[in-house]
């Protein structure tokens, strides 16, 4: 029969529902597949970005996209007043 206490002992070795209580120390980029290549996981981040940006201004993703992909021309400053 358990107490209590052996409950909370079994809690806290194996986690709620066997889940452990601890995060590996493992970066997302890592761990995760679709991010581990950094020029796919890039290219998703700006299909993603297009394609909800399509939907708020109706223009196609093809166009947001290569605004998103055109590097800047050069550094504007811009100082405070």
């Amino acid at each position: 029969m358990l107490r209590s206490g052996d409950l909370l002992l079994v809690l806290r070795r194996h986690g709620f529902f066997g889940y452990p209580l601890y995060m590996k120390n493992e970066t997302l980029s890592r761990a995760n597949p679709y991010l581990k290549d950094a020029v796919k996981a890039r290219r998703n981040r700006v299909r993603s970005l297009a394609s909800s940006t399509a939907i708020e201004t109706g223009e196609p993703i093809s166009v947001i996209e290569e605004k998103l992909d055109r590097k800047p021309v050069g550094r504007s400053r811009v100082t405070l007043a």
